[in-house]
């Protein structure tokens, strides 16, 4: 059974990892942490010694994530994520240093957020929608989540910055990218940043934002962190029984500290973790008084990442060791103190400490060190100091930046330059785009709300559309840019056209079939227009032969073809919903089970396609309903009232029974836009009776913003976002076609593709 997570304030509902990890934090303010944290035994921790690292990434990972994510997927996930090297630099006496500096951004977050960028993009296809990524950093958090997540198309990134305590490559990093990725310099420090973020996630007025964390407050992040404390030591063991581990761990926000603690609870044998922080001390006086107090405002260090006066992760810390802390510092139930002290020691590193320990450990063993690494370094150095260890004791100190990221101050103490990696080249001569803030909540929610969200559909220019002459006024800005589309498309084929330039002459349309696009699909067309006329089923004449625009053209034009060719269907529909069914036996259009049957919803609702398929030896359906420019507003609201009013009882007990609606939901759902919608979303759980299972699609372009919206809003309808427990699954069209070409590259599909989506 999947893991479920759990906030560390115990005042919401546990929820899986797909929800943990694109929701962030928790509705209650706490952070997500497992409910139960899964075991290695010992002989599968000896085993991780003859295996690379993404190899131990995935079986990581498998403890985690079973039953939401199948292997084949998990598998190409940290086999993408992890494609560069992790040294583990020898010093002396069996000590080590893990440079976690080899990822495209330098930086030891590159581990966490290249992995979670995937596993988002992931869950995100799979159940449609888009995220606004909200993120603070106080260095290299912010460019490891920008890179991570530059140029997915259904994630926009919002990064804030504390604009005087980063350096200038940390900051170029961030701000050269563009496209999805937006920069803020903050006036003021990251612990100022982090509050914005922290206040943004909890306004009621950004919920429809859909925001949601990038930083190791996000459990996608924390889980990713322990693996490569399990590297280190399957790659360092001696093989003894009884071998273990000290780990010297750099901490400000101590979302590291945390992976490696996870990781310590799964088996890995730690004997102990030295958690050195810089002037920033509040943990390690925590650690020696037993009370908790917040260092306000943060102390401003050379290690600017760890420059946090408040750790957003030790809640979580706190947590692991049975305790309740929330999310300002305040701690409810005290953690077992003595079990922290056993597993920990902490030592504050200040600034002259740390410039010692970057130029002792270069005129001492040739090793270079940046100011975290530093830190860490010392930290390790003052435990040894104790005594408490013998002298071979194997021990790894984390360097968790490039030194070459810091190149003033490694040139002031050492006197030379770091050599640049390859991920850091070019970068001076690249422009830099962000904007720059005071330190003013109010302007910076303004500045949220009006970014105007990077996908939204630019509105064809007046000219543009008289010249196609499809100058509609009443359209929305993605149907304007539709129809301007469908009319170039007709152009193309040198088609005439009928008022508007997305028409096709009436005559012509019918007898030629021009609005579809193979042979075998206008045969279908005909075919299926007599079927569903036989049947009483609804058919938009001449719409489906003459407009280009229409939803019902679109379905036969993406569906047409799978319809004769089952095993592409069948390779297609594994592709879209994995692990969900393994043979599709038949594809049907405008299909419902049983009009104005009772046994269903009593209505004349239907599908637009329906997909029959068998997954081991069980019957299921797909229920799919197409938009392509409607708005889902068509339907007035007089309409959609006396249609409810008369399957009223119908579809009363239908939503009542099924358990994944909220209460009072119905006055929402039974007006535009969300009717049609729950319509068809009631027709697939009362077609479930028939099978052994099935669940419902609504398929739409990303920058159909109309029907987004509806989406969202009847999804706050739900009890859920869970896909598996409410059987409702949004997509969108562009994954749709896209994955189709993947498969079946030919001119059906590149016309598909150009016709729709303009590519």
């Amino acid at each position: 059974m999947a893991i479920q997570f759990n906030s560390t304030n115990l005042k919401t509902e546990p929820v899986s990892f797909e929800g943990a990890l694109l929701k962030g934090i928790a509705p209650d303010g706490g952070l997500f942490m497992p409910l139960e944290i899964p075991k290695f035994s010992a002989e599968e921790i000896r085993a991780f010694s003859a295996m690379k690292y993404s190899e131990i990434a995935f079986e990581v990972g498998k403890k985690f994530f079973e039953g939401e994510i199948p292997e084949p997927d998990l598998a190409r996930i940290v086999r993408e994520a992890y494609d560069f090297d992790v040294p583990l630099e020898p010093v002396f006496d069996n000590k080590f240093v893990m440079r976690l500096d080899r990822g495209p951004t330098a930086s030891f977050k590159d581990f966490a957020a290249r992995m979670m960028g995937r596993l988002m993009q992931f869950f995100l296809g799979r159940r449609g929608g888009r995220l606004v990524i909200l993120t603070a950093t106080s260095g290299d958090t912010g460019s490891a989540i920008a890179n991570a997540f530059y140029g997915l198309d259904n994630i926009e990134v919002i990064v804030l910055f504390p604009e005087k305590e980063v350096t200038a490559r940390q900051r170029k990093q961030m701000t050269t990218l563009g496209k999805n990725v937006s920069i803020i310099a903050l006036d003021g420090k990251f612990d100022d940043c982090q509050a914005f973020v922290k206040r943004a996630f909890a306004d009621p007025e950004l919920e429809d934002m859909k925001l949601s964390s990038a930083n190791s407050i996000n459990i996608g992040r924390l889980i990713p962190q322990s693996i490569y404390y399990f590297y280190a030591f399957a790659k360092l063991r001696e093989g003894a029984p009884d071998d273990d581990i000290v780990f010297s761990v750099p901490s400000g926000n101590f979302g590291d500290l945390c992976g490696g603690l996870i990781a310590m609870k799964m088996g890995l044998p730690v004997r102990k973790f030295v958690v050195a922080t810089n002037a920033n001390d509040e943990f390690p006086k925590f650690l020696g008084s037993g009370e908790y107090h917040k260092l306000e405002p943060s102390r401003n260090c050379i290690s600017s990442a760890m420059n946090v006066g408040h750790p957003s992760n030790v809640p979580r810390l706190v947590a692991l060791y049975g305790g309740v802390m929330d999310e300002k510092g305040v701690i409810h139930k005290m953690p077992d103190m003595e079990a922290i002290r056993r597993d920990m020691f902490a030592v504050s590193i200040d600034d002259p400490a740390t410039e010692r320990a970057i130029a002792e450990a270069w005129e001492t063993h040739r090793l270079l060190l940046e100011p975290h690494g530093a830190v860490g370094w010392a930290g390790l150095m003052r435990y040894l100091e104790r005594g408490e260890v013998d002298d071979g004791q194997l021990c790894v100190s984390l360097e968790t930046a490039h030194p070459a990221k810091f190149p003033e101050k490694i040139r002031e103490i050492l006197g030379f330059d770091p050599e640049l990696p390859p991920s850091l080249e070019g970068l001076e001569q690249k422009p830099e785009m962000f904007d720059k803030m005071a330190h003013d909540y109010g302007e910076f929610k303004g500045w949220l709300r009006g970014r105007g969200g990077k996908d939204a559909a630019i509105r064809p220019t007046k000219d543009e559309r008289e010249k196609y002459h499809v100058n509609y006024q009443k359209d929305t800005n993605f149907a304007a840019s539709a129809r301007l589309l469908q009319s170039k498309w007709r152009e193309k084929k040198g088609y005439q056209e009928l008022k508007l330039g997305n028409f096709l002459e009436i005559e012509f349309a019918k007898s030629s079939k021009a609005n579809f696009l193979t042979d075998r699909i206008k045969q279908l067309v005909v075919q299926e227009v007599k079927r569903i006329k036989k049947e009483g089923g609804l058919i938009g004449e001449p719409r489906i032969w003459n407009n280009l625009l229409s939803s019902q053209p679109l379905c036969f034009n993406l569906f047409g073809e799978l319809y004769y060719n089952l095993d592409l269907a069948s390779e297609y529909f594994r592709l879209l919903f994995p692990g969900k069914l393994e043979e599709v036996k038949r594809i049907k259009f405008e299909y419902s089970p049983g009009r104005g049957n009772n046994k269903y919803t009593d209505d004349n609702s239907a599908f637009d396609v329906f997909i029959e398929y068998s997954s081991s030896n069980k019957r299921g359906f797909i229920g799919i309903e197409v938009k392509y420019a409607e708005s889902l507003k068509e339907e007035s609201n007089k309409k959609a009232t006396n249609y409810f009013m008369q399957h009223e009882q119908r579809y009363t007990e239908l939503t009542n029974n099924t358990g994944i609606f909220r209460q009072r939901s119905i006055e929402m759902l039974k007006r535009p836009p969300l009717s049609q919608i729950w319509r068809d979303h009631l027709l697939s759980i009362a077609t479930k009776q028939d099978y052994d299972e099935g669940f419902f699609v609504f398929l739409f372009p990303r920058q159909n913003e109309e029907c987004q919206k509806a989406v969202d809003e009847y999804r706050k309808n739900l009890i859920s976002d869970d896909e598996e427990q409410t059987g409702f699954y949004p997509r969108y069209l562009e994954d749709f076609i896209n994955i189709l070409r993947e498969i079946e590259n030919d001119d059906w599909t590149k016309e598909l593709q150009e016709r729709y989506l303009g590519a």
